[in-house]
């Protein structure tokens, strides 16, 4: 009885997996995703015992000479957690000041289920993955939970105090609905 919702919801998941960036090496001219678009990793090698991240219209990681995938793979992600931190608490700051709501207490981390929420002690959490999303998007979801410091729940005055935070948030919105899939990369094993 249920077989047309089988075909068609197996159809839907294996075309958002085809749309999924992959990688398969972290290697010089592999592309990660950052901020909605797709930046090229160059990695060059140091006799050091630590790697560096750094963007300059691409990534560029300097690690060890015995530096795998795994280890360049890790600094990456520890970079790119730091830049969502950065960037959300400045914008969440930003936010809570103008609702009269003092300094943002922010966390990123990986999210089950939700990019962002809003505790009741007023700590506001954010998927790491938003780093993957347009800078409107992860802005958006930023406005999105900061107002829940003024209302915990989503009716109408919590969009009022959305688009007064972030102004034309529906856009964002919908474009995260539809491409929640695409934030982040799946890795291809190697044979």
């Amino acid at each position: 009885s249920k077989r047309k919702w089988i075909i068609s919801n197996h159809q839907e998941f294996q075309r958002k997996l085809a749309e999924t960036h992959k990688i398969v090496r972290f290697r010089t001219g592999a592309k990660i995703p950052y901020w909605g678009r797709l930046a090229k990793l160059r990695v060059a090698r140091h006799d050091k015992s630590y790697v560096m991240v750094r963007y300059a219209g691409g990534f560029v990681v300097t690690c060890p000479n015995d530096a795998d995938d795994q280890m360049i793979e890790m600094a990456l992600h520890r970079w790119l957690v730091d830049r969502l931190k950065t960037e959300a608490k400045a914008i969440g700051n930003r936010h809570s000041k103008a609702l009269g709501k003092g300094q943002l207490k922010l966390r990123v981390q990986e999210l089950q289920t939700m990019w962002g929420s809003c505790g009741n002690s007023g700590v506001v959490s954010l998927d790491w993955h938003l780093i993957f999303a347009p800078k409107k998007v992860m802005q958006y979801a930023v406005a999105h939970e900061v107002s829940h410091l003024m209302e915990r729940n989503h009716t109408k005055a919590l969009w009022d105090v959305v688009r007064g935070l972030h102004g034309d948030f529906e856009t964002a919105k919908a474009w995260l609905d539809k491409n929640e899939h695409m934030l982040g990369y799946r890795r291809v094993p190697t044979q």
